[in-house]
């Protein structure tokens, strides 16, 4: 989903979305758990299922080589009841 698609869309929509995305191979990232509490987050896969990267001007594709991508890492502190920080 593109950032305008997403500024545009309903939350069931990225809900939907979002479960797509999970239920795909290979998984779209891995948790962090501290004590069996999940306190972290790191995206990652394959550039192609990133329609911001497919479309950027910034990084462009430069071949046709396959390459994966991390997009996006959380973290919150063990036994810290703040939300983790991007």
């Amino acid at each position: 989903m593109s950032s305008g698609d997403y500024s545009r869309s309903t939350q069931p929509t990225r809900v939907a979305a979002l479960r797509a995305q999970l239920a795909g191979t290979p998984a779209p990232g891995m948790l962090a758990y501290v004590d069996a509490e999940p306190t972290g987050w790191l995206g990652f896969g394959p550039r192609n299922r990133v329609e911001r990267l497919v479309r950027s001007r910034t990084i462009p594709k430069v071949d046709d080589v396959a390459v994966s991508r991390h997009i996006q890492s959380t973290q919150r502190a063990a036994g810290s009841t703040a939300p983790p920080h991007t």
